[in-house]
């Protein structure tokens, strides 16, 4: 294999590309070729030993766990990002000289300037001359840690990050489900990654929520699954919140290695799914939040291990969030599977029953503004027209966006809602009149009703009531 390696990377030469014009060849003395897949592989075998010798080093003393059975963290690393916990400064001593000593024999170099050494709570020994000191949060893959360990330093480039992204795809023009869909690809990931390790504060959360301004009615509504009158838009606060017990109870349990409710719902998946594992993470978690995840039957406190009573804040948010979301019934089993739980509150959303239709008529209008066949902005329209809320003159005013609520067009002196803007005004009737013949030859419909256009109700055949439903959506 080294024989292999040697003959990929001998005499290897790179170039830059610079406006579209390639330089001169670069000879590749040190390091690994960029964008080679085998570079991390090289870099992993290269620093494994030095990571080795650190754990192995009886001075290098790292922080035990709780309930662990004497195991302790000394070295966590991902790729060429290490952090190295230790508990006096004879430690950190060894650690430069740990350093030094692979350093001469492997050619590596550590860059101090940006190695910086973090204290947390009170040392004995005050004298760290040899490190960088940080004196605010110190930054752990993305993640920061101030002394307080309250993730609102974390939280608040997260919102920064978010408000960038909303105001470049702002500049776009984009149907409401382009826009849900945005959200569901690009910023519920930036929100998960931070909400694995700190629960959304509430004042950043509503923020985040406030400057998506995508709701044009209740939050409530727009949330539910599209049969039952939603858009299919993600419950932030509920889906962080199960994911982030549903992983600590996980983490808790197992005895082998391992935007507000929607935030709410994985926080507390991912405490769940953590307190199944006898990891030193999951051992951790055990002791910290096994308290909270014992009131709800999700762990079996063990006597023989401690327990900590009084947790930090962001594992007794677990408590809030079941009690909040009502989900004190969820059986481990279940949280352990976030979908599940996630399907149970869905279950419980109540259908969008339309004023003067039954259950069963409003089953079937939910299913007609929803139809696949439909353009986004068709199925906007449509839905946006069920509900009430397009932006018509009685609309805006309700909103004190206009002075005057009655139709701008001549001769017309009715009030601007849905139904006068759709079939009730002198230029809807025209509209609707002069394709009477194209509907009457495409479908046999001789007398178009107020039903058939906004909600697709009728008793013909299923292929025309479809050719039908098609026409009403291109014409409005």
């Amino acid at each position: 294999m080294l024989g292999w390696i040697k003959c990929l990377y001998g005499e290897i030469v790179s170039k830059v590309q610079v406006n579209g014009w390639l330089t001169n060849e670069i000879e590749i003395k040190s390091g690994v070729r960029q964008g080679c897949p085998m570079s991390p592989v090289l870099f992993v075998y290269v620093i494994e030993p030095w990571i080795r010798m650190l754990k192995k080093d009886k001075v290098v003393s790292g922080v035990e766990i709780p309930g662990s059975g004497g195991r302790s963290v000394d070295v966590i690393a991902y790729m060429d990002d290490v952090t190295i916990l230790c508990k006096s400064e004879a430690g950190l001593r060894r650690v430069k000289l740990l350093i030094d000593i692979f350093s001469l024999v492997s050619d590596f170099r550590v860059n101090m300037k940006k190695s910086v050494c973090k204290r947390f709570g009170e040392w004995k020994e005050k004298d760290l001359s040899q490190w960088e000191v940080c004196k605010g949060a110190i930054e752990v893959l993305g993640i920061k840690f101030s002394e307080n360990i309250n993730g609102r330093e974390s939280w608040m480039v997260v919102l920064e990050k978010v408000n960038k992204k909303i105001g470049f795809w702002s500049l776009r023009v984009l149907s409401l489900e382009g826009k849900i869909l945005i959200i569901k690809a690009v910023l519920i990931p930036i929100l998960l990654y931070v909400n694995n390790v700190f629960p959304a504060p509430d004042r950043i959360l509503r923020k985040i929520i406030r400057n998506i301004k995508l709701e044009k009615l209740k939050r409530q509504k727009i949330v539910k699954k599209k049969n039952k009158g939603g858009k299919n838009m993600v419950d932030i606060e509920k889906f962080l919140a199960v994911k982030y017990v549903s992983s600590c109870v996980v983490l808790s349990t197992k005895e082998t290695l391992d935007i507000e409710k929607f935030l709410a719902v994985k926080y507390v998946s991912s405490c769940v799914v953590l307190s199944t594992k006898e990891t030193l993470a999951g051992c951790m978690l055990k002791y910290l939040a096994g308290n909270s995840l014992r009131k709800f039957g999700l762990y079996e406190t063990n006597l023989r291990k401690p327990v900590c009573f009084e947790g930090p804040w962001f594992y007794v948010r677990i408590e809030r969030y079941i009690r909040r979301n009502e989900l004190q019934g969820i059986s481990k089993a279940e949280w352990m599977e976030k979908k599940k739980v996630i399907g149970i509150m869905e279950g419980r959303q109540e259908l969008e029953v339309i004023g003067g239709l039954n259950e069963v008529e409003s089953v079937n209008v939910w299913k007609n503004v929803s139809n696949k066949e439909l353009t986004p902005r068709q199925k906007d329209i449509a839905w946006l027209a069920v509900h009430k809320c397009l932006p018509t003159r009685e609309f805006q005013r309700r909103r004190r966006l206009v002075d005057s609520e009655t139709c701008p067009r001549e001769e017309c002196r009715g009030v601007e809602n849905v139904n006068h803007l759709m079939w009730e005004c002198d230029f809807a009737k025209q509209v609707w009149r002069g394709l009477g013949k194209l509907i009457k030859g495409l479908t046999g419909v001789e007398w178009l009703t107020f039903n058939m256009m906004l909600y697709d109700l009728t008793n013909i055949e299923k292929g025309k009531a479809r050719i039908l439903w098609f026409i009403m959506c291109c014409v409005k």
